[in-house]
């Protein structure tokens, strides 16, 4: 069975010789870069070269060679515009606070302030500070997180003749990506996932400021996501038809819904007011690319909004937190198998992955085939970690969920 077949079985909820497996395929299913010469050394391939394509995450590019290790069966559709608003423009060393070097992207140009830490911005050049990376730290953090200050927090709005809504891809844009997954699919037979160029209507002023929004606003929060809807819906056509042929998935969002309690907001308004623009565009996608599969990825305590995931025509839930409050892995296989792809979930990612024995590892494993499987009988899952693998995880242990995954 090649990688696309299982894949495309797997995504029907029909059964295989063996789930998926994902390493690196997305922004959220993938390892960091301090992590990885360790786990090539581990696979017999040497240290080699590690390419860092985000610097925010500080994710390391997944070379074929360790997909093949690793039995993968999917792999990114590269990113023309890195994360930092970088872009895909070649290659360069860099060493970092802990002696490492790195390949960085040839636009990448920090400031070091004396006590090492390190800044950057967003575009190239970069005017103001948005980032850093202290001596120590395993990532470019956000400077602003937009906190919300009670004492002076205002509704967000803006008035509909300032609306800046997505507009369409360029020519150029298009032309590469069609060259980049024609090239891909050339060279191998795993499933290629789009993570770069999707989007769903998600209003503005973050979440919870646009969920107060919905609730105090509701005509003009329905306008605004419709609108997004529209523009979102005629800006992805021309690229289904450039890149269509080539993809199996499409990571439309990862925005995260959930906290580590329960969702982010009152589960109703997602439903009044997000499903029905989502439907807009996923309606529009399935229409131009039947077989294409639409991937979301929310962390945190989300089940009381898989029902609505399901209503807006979302096929894929990843990463399937399934330490946060009321998402028990049997109840989830229990109520939504069969309606809703699980990618993720395979061990813990806070505990048993960075702290735990690999025995202990292989057992999660274990288990999450076996209940999102139902032993097996049917489809519908995709082996993977709870969102990104970490700086500190022991290679052991991730040899022991990849070699489990196998099995």
């Amino acid at each position: 069975m090649t990688h696309r077949e299982r894949v495309r079985l797997a995504l029907n909820f029909r059964p295989t010789d063996r789930p998926p497996i994902d390493l690196g395929s997305t922004r959220v299913t993938g390892i960091a870069a301090w992590g990885m010469r360790p786990l090539r050394r581990a696979l017999g391939l040497g240290a080699g070269e590690v390419r860092v394509y985000d610097l925010s995450q500080f994710l390391a590019e997944v070379q074929p060679e360790v997909l093949d290790a690793l039995g993968c069966d999917f792999c990114m559709l590269p990113l023309q515009l890195l994360p930092l608003d970088l872009p895909r423009a070649g290659w360069k060393p860099f060493t970092f606070w802990d002696g490492q070097s790195f390949l960085v992207p040839e636009h990448f140009h920090p400031r070091a302030e004396a006590d090492g830490t390190l800044l950057h911005g967003h575009g190239h050049p970069w005017q103001t500070v948005e980032r850093r990376m202290p001596p120590g730290c395993r990532y470019f953090e956000r400077l602003h997180l937009g906190e919300i200050d009670s004492a002076d927090f205002q509704l967000p709005h803006i008035e509909e003749r300032d609306w800046r809504l997505p507009g369409a891809f360029t020519e150029e844009f298009l032309r590469r990506e069609q060259e980049a997954a024609r090239a891909l699919w050339a060279a191998t037979d795993r499933a290629l996932v789009s993570s770069g160029a999707a989007g769903v209507p998600i209003g503005y002023g973050g979440l919870i400021g646009w969920a107060m929004k919905m609730r105090a606003d509701p005509q003009h929060a329905r306008a605004r996501l419709a609108a997004e809807a529209e523009a979102l819906s005629r800006r992805i056509g021309p690229y289904l038809e450039a890149v269509g042929d080539y993809l199996d998935v499409l990571v439309l969002s990862t925005h995260d819904f959930g906290t580590q309690r329960g969702p982010l907001f009152d589960p109703d308004l997602f439903a009044d007011f997000f499903v029905p623009a989502w439907r807009t565009l996923t309606g529009a996608i399935h229409a131009a690319r039947p077989a294409l599969k639409l991937f979301l990825h929310s962390c945190g305590a989300v089940r009381p909004l898989i029902p609505h995931f399901i209503a807006a025509r979302i096929d894929i839930l990843n990463p399937v937190q399934w330490s946060a409050e009321d998402m028990d892995r049997t109840g989830l296989a229990r109520e939504f198998s069969g309606r809703l792809v699980f990618w993720g979930g395979a061990a813990h990612n806070q505990r048993t992955l960075p702290f735990g024995r690999a025995e202990e590892v292989r057992r999660e494993v274990r288990e999450s085939i076996a209940l999102f499987t139902a032993g097996g009988l049917r489809g519908g899952y995709v082996t993977a970690p709870i969102h990104n693998i970490q700086a500190d995880v022991p290679a052991a242990n991730i040899l022991a969920l990849y070699e489990e995954a196998r099995r």
